[in-house]
């Protein structure tokens, strides 16, 4: 509230004793004055002190606002100079909270390179693999061309097998082994079997030696023990080889055939045999016969004999050459070479005589595959 206002602050002076009739009045006007004074007064003092206080809050707003903005401009050049500082590795300039921030910054600068790296070896493995399966692939292709091939050949060699067959079912029954020797006579059959000796000379039983006793009287006959319908080739062929180790006399000695199996005599008188003997002569039946070979052996030849069960021809080979090219037929009825066997035998005639007997498959004549 305003101080009461002097009358001498406004030049008044004391009233006169003219002027005190009118002091009623003039008492009236002074207390409506101070009042008008009071009241302009305060009027005055509220609205100076309402503008003071506005100015006062408009100074302080820009003072406010130019605090503010150098401050976020300040904490700006901070963390860049703070940025700076990590960058040159002065680490310790730099404040906890941007020592954080960065190291979080770093951290997942560290995270991303991780999984660049592990996306990097993904896709390296990925492609690892599909090189893997793409080789796979070429692999199984390469198989399965393989398969075929082998399947094909397989195929071919059964069908090569298939046709050989009958060639090696042949040799086979040729190259048959028996328990003792595939020249060798029943000894339980005959007394004879004294007055000679058989020797295995090799563990297949194919090649044998034999020898006629010292006081032997008489012609003494071996048989083979197979007969050569059972060891014949494919073609129909059987082929045997003498080597004539001592023989004495120049016509002790008779190689060939018989249906039947005889006592151990001469059999070339006998039907049914094809011989030919150490002198050059054929028999026949039993006959001599003219086969145009006339070729003798002796001491250290070696004698082969062959035939064709098909056509009944035969051959005759000395030291691995054949005597006659030209076809020899005998008369033998076929349709006995069919129901009948036929043995290779030798004769020895002389004490000590001895041959040695070679059933194959390794012959001096070498073409007995035909």
């Amino acid at each position: 509230m305003a101080d009461p206002i002097d009358s001498k602050s406004f030049g008044f002076m004391p009233a006169t004793d003219e002027q005190q009739g009118n002091s009623a009045d003039v008492f009236c006007l002074g207390q409506f004055v101070r009042h008008s004074a009071a009241v302009v007064s305060s009027s005055s003092i509220g609205a100076a002190a309402g503008d003071h206080q506005q100015q006062q809050q408009r100074q302080q707003q820009p003072q406010h606002m130019a605090m503010l903005l150098p401050a976020s401009v300040v904490k700006t050049e901070q963390q860049q100079q703070q940025k700076e500082k990590y960058a040159q590795g002065d680490y310790d300039q730099l404040t906890p909270s941007i020592r954080s921030s960065l190291e979080d910054d770093r951290l997942d600068v560290r995270r991303q390179q991780q999984q660049m790296c592990h996306v990097e070896q993904l896709m390296k493995t990925c492609e690892y693999i599909v090189g893997q399966l793409t080789q796979f692939q070429n692999d199984q292709n390469a198989l399965l061309g393989r398969i075929v091939q082998l399947e094909t050949q397989q195929q071919q060699m059964l069908a090569d097998q298939t046709t050989k067959e009958s060639t090696k079912l042949g040799n086979a029954k040729q190259q048959k082994k028996a328990p003792a020797s595939n020249f060798l006579a029943r000894s339980h059959d005959y007394p004879y079997y004294g007055l000679c000796d058989l020797e295995i000379l090799d563990s297949k039983h194919r090649t044998i030696r034999y020898t006629t006793r010292k006081y032997n009287p008489d012609w003494r006959t071996v048989f083979a023990k197979h007969s050569i319908q059972d060891c014949a080739n494919s073609n129909g062929l059987f082929y045997f080889e003498i080597a004539i180790e001592h023989l004495l006399g120049s016509f002790g000695a008779v190689v060939g055939f018989a249906f039947k199996l005889k006592p151990f005599v001469s059999v070339v008188n006998r039907w049914g045999t094809l011989a030919y003997q150490s002198n050059g002569t054929s028999f026949i039946n039993g006959y001599q016969q003219n086969l145009n070979v006339a070729h003798s052996f002796t001491h250290g030849d070696v004698f082969g004999l062959g035939i064709y069960l098909t056509t009944c021809e035969v051959f005759l080979t000395k030291n691995g050459h054949r005597l006659v090219t030209a076809a020899i037929t005998v008369p033998f009825p076929i349709d006995h070479l069919q129901q009948q066997q036929l043995f290779p035998f030798v004769s020895l005639l002389s004490p000590a005589d001895q041959i040695e007997a070679n059933f194959g498959p390794n012959f001096l004549f070498a073409n007995t595959q035909k």
